[in-house]
């Protein structure tokens, strides 16, 4: 069988029933297993699950254990990924940035305990589901046999609230930013109608930036009250001039904004439009540095407008595979991951619009937006 990542080779079934009875006879990891509060399971050198505690079958809804046994960790969780392959789980191209995935693997090999962190996407009824994983496996000796010990904290909850927090503030010290810029001009008496519309149309932002996070902390589009009239994108570019002006200077990297005169005026909600324009610019930010150039740009063709932010950045193929993944991110730190899911939920749930991006080594990467105008 092929594989992408993982070696696909299952044990043979006497040889792992002989393992499941090897475990299940020892009264010490008996004691073991019923002590362990969070998910735990005991693999083998193929990473198939030879044993689990309670809090899996629970985990599971109580699916019997024999049907467990024998199947590999994203495979017990139905991992979307799992069945891509016909090696199963580990076996894919998205298993190569897998928490888990990564854990067990890299035990194996090293024989000591490795930790990462799991962002999962599981089919449930139906309907996908983001699961956000500390991993830790352990290589455990029994009777000279080898076999692995796998603990999986369900930290979901976690990261999505330390992930929502460090978005909303770092939007909004973005937004402030502009903000405290126009109300500095007004207090040494430029009282310019530019300056007075643009205190006006951040303020704006900002209660809409409320909004947005309310929807995401609800995990529900009908918190966002979508508010569309037309706009000009030349204006909505100005705007986003005066929110990283200041940010881009800092690092010496410049950012040109352009929109064809063909673009004309689109019927949008501009605050829903500048969050999503503001990830994109915010991850070409993280992807360059000094003397780096970001383009910005917008064009019409026909009754479609593409707007795109272009940065000599190159994302790995693993990070391409998984770049609209809910808490997944290239930070091995809590708390990230929303950006470019938000930026995907919301424009083309809410804005109707197709979200997608290039990336290649020698064009560098390109976020876009298409919209119906």
């Amino acid at each position: 069988m092929e594989t992408c990542f993982a070696t696909p080779e299952r044990t043979r079934d006497r040889e792992l029933a002989e393992e499941i009875k090897a475990l299940s006879g020892s009264a010490l990891m008996q004691v073991f297993i019923k002590s362990i509060n969070c998910l735990f399971a005991v693999l083998d050198g193929n990473r198939q699950i030879i044993a689990l505690n309670d809090h899996y079958l629970s985990y599971l809804n109580r699916i019997p254990a024999e049907s467990i046994l024998g199947l590999r960790i994203g495979e017990s969780l139905k991992c979307i990924h799992s069945t891509e392959m016909e090696g199963g789980c580990g076996t894919s191209r998205h298993c190569r940035s897998c928490g888990a995935a990564l854990a067990i693997t890299t035990a194996i090999a090293s024989d000591e305990p490795i930790e990462r962190e799991c962002a999962l996407e599981l089919e449930e009824n139906g309907e996908r589901k983001d699961l956000f994983f500390h991993v830790k496996c352990e290589p455990f000796y029994l009777e000279n046999r080898k076999f692995y010990l796998l603990f999986l904290n369900d930290i979901t909850k976690d990261q999505q609230r330390k992930m929502l927090e460090k978005t909303f503030f770092h939007d909004f010290n973005n937004i402030l930013g502009g903000l405290s810029t126009s109300a500095y001009m007004l207090s040494k008496g430029i009282r310019s109608d530019q300056v007075i519309d643009s205190i006006y149309s951040t303020t704006n932002v900002l209660v809409k930036e409320v909004e947005i996070q309310r929807c995401l902390m609800g995990n529900n589009l009908d918190y966002y009250k979508k508010t569309l009239y037309p706009l000009f994108l030349t204006d909505t570019f100005e705007k986003l001039n005066n929110i990283f002006r200041e940010k881009a200077e800092s690092q010496g990297t410049t950012i040109v904004y352009s929109a064809a005169p063909s673009v004309g005026n689109i019927k949008s909600d501009e605050a829903l439009l500048i969050r999503i324009i503001s990830n994109m610019i915010n991850n070409a930010l993280e992807a360059t540095g000094e003397g780096d150039t970001i383009s910005l740009k917008a064009h019409r063709d026909e009754d479609i407008v593409k707007i795109t932010v272009r940065n000599p950045g190159f994302i790995p193929e693993d990070v391409q595979l998984r770049i609209f993944q809910r808490n997944f991110s290239t930070k091995s730190r809590t708390g990230r991951g929303l950006g470019t899911y938000s930026m995907k939920l919301f424009g083309e749930k809410v804005l109707g619009g197709r979200i997608g991006f290039t990336s290649t080594e020698r064009e560098g990467t390109e976020f876009y937006l298409s919209l119906p105008s």
